[in-house]
């Protein structure tokens, strides 16, 4: 059983009425599973503010949807969501259960279960709030404490780069780390091949300071629109609305277009992403960057961070520019360089052999073994103890 955010799909009676997370992969995982291991996979999900449970079938893999109360989730120490996950285990007897994230409430119902079970680690707040310091009676100060406890649980954890099992054994040097990468989405398989925009930019993700969304707002003032004339294209939901006001003005001041198509679908995200001939991801904290790999495979270039699991995918499939952290005057520099005719033709190519091996390295069959097996490990390892 795995138990992780999952999209809302629209035959969910609350599609639409509330916000739900918008990261496919444990989804994608989960498809993944079903389909080409021996395991009999399902998938559990709390939503918040849903007003019902529900559950639906997808090929071999079911998934349940559990309601949650839509306030207070992080002051009660998500007390009702993991007594809710708790029962559901319980009903299903599953003989193995992995947890994705400890940003909810997924680690925290699994932790003292005595049974087989596996943690994915995509962030870790300890190394979020040590980077960008927060008050210590805010939800992030008590995410990391709840993340702390929960840790205690796990004697192994999956995490998705090389760049992010340092940062966990730094804070946690028992936690044994395997690195297993998640796996592609159908649409940006079946993506066609589009030629880009030149001037279209796009940036993924919440719209916060720890995704550097102001990084990219001081690298555009650096760019000239009466030579350069970009249009960033915004995908993804919000963060603090102040921040988010503020840096949109300041980009709307720099000349250059800005459009906020807010969160999107897999389907709707690859068709954009397409036509985008560079992507911006100027996080400092990103442990692996799905945007990054979803717009490899849409044959966008990527401008990314170093020091980031981001920056360790454009490295490995030779496809991008890495940049220092916060460096806006790198990323105004290589979105230069993108813009002249002779450079978006010989980088084509490029685009087009990066995607190859990502579609290699990654694909379901691909992730969905490595999956098992660390599987039938972590249950060999429960057994002979």
């Amino acid at each position: 059983m795995i138990v992780g955010h999952v999209p809302l799909p629209p035959e969910h009676p609350d599609f639409g009425k509330v916000d739900r997370h918008p990261g496919r992969w444990v989804m994608d995982q989960a498809l993944a599973l079903s389909q080409y291991s021996n395991f009999n996979v399902i998938l559990g999900t709390v939503v918040k503010g849903a007003t019902e449970d529900f559950q639906l079938q997808i090929g071999k893999l079911r998934i349940i949807y559990l309601r949650a109360q839509p306030r207070f989730r992080v002051w009660t120490l998500f007390l009702w969501d993991s007594h809710r996950l708790r029962k559901l285990i319980k009903q299903e007897k599953p003989d193995l259960i992995h947890a994705h994230g400890i940003e909810d409430s997924y680690a925290l119902a699994i932790y003292q279960l005595d049974l087989p079970k596996a943690l994915t680690l995509q962030s870790l707040y300890e190394d979020y709030n040590d980077k960008n310091p927060v008050k210590w009676y805010s939800a992030q100060s008590l995410i990391e404490c709840l993340e702390k406890r929960a840790l205690k649980g796990f004697e192994t954890a999956i995490v998705k780069s090389q760049q992010f099992r340092e940062v966990v054994q730094k804070y946690h040097p028992d936690i044994e780390c395997k690195i297993i990468p998640n796996t592609l989405n159908r649409a940006f398989l079946d993506v066609l091949d589009t030629p880009p925009l030149k001037n279209k930019l796009a940036f993924v993700g919440t719209i916060c300071a720890r995704k550097g969304f102001h990084i990219i707002r001081e690298a555009l003032e650096k760019v000239n629109p009466n030579q350069h004339a970009l249009e960033l294209h915004i995908y993804g939901d919000g963060g603090d609305a102040d921040y988010i006001r503020s840096e949109c003005s300041a980009i709307e001041v720099t000349g250059h277009k800005i459009i906020n198509h807010g969160s999107v679908d897999a389907e709707q995200l690859a068709d954009e992403l397409s036509t985008a001939n560079i992507l911006v991801a100027p996080s400092y904290a990103e442990t692996y960057g799905n945007q990054v790999i979803e717009a490899m495979l849409c044959r966008s270039y990527c401008i990314v961070s170093d020091e980031t699991g981001m920056a360790e995918n454009v490295r490995k499939y030779g496809h991008g520019t890495v940049v220092p952290q916060q460096g806006a005057c790198e990323i105004a520099e290589a979105i230069i360089m993108q813009l002249g005719d002779r450079a978006l033709d010989q980088e084509m190519l490029h685009r087009e052999t990066a995607r190859t091996k990502l579609i290699d390295d990654l694909g379901p069959e691909r992730i969905a073994s490595r999956l098992a097996r660390a599987y039938q490990d972590v249950m060999g390892v429960v057994k002979e103890n």
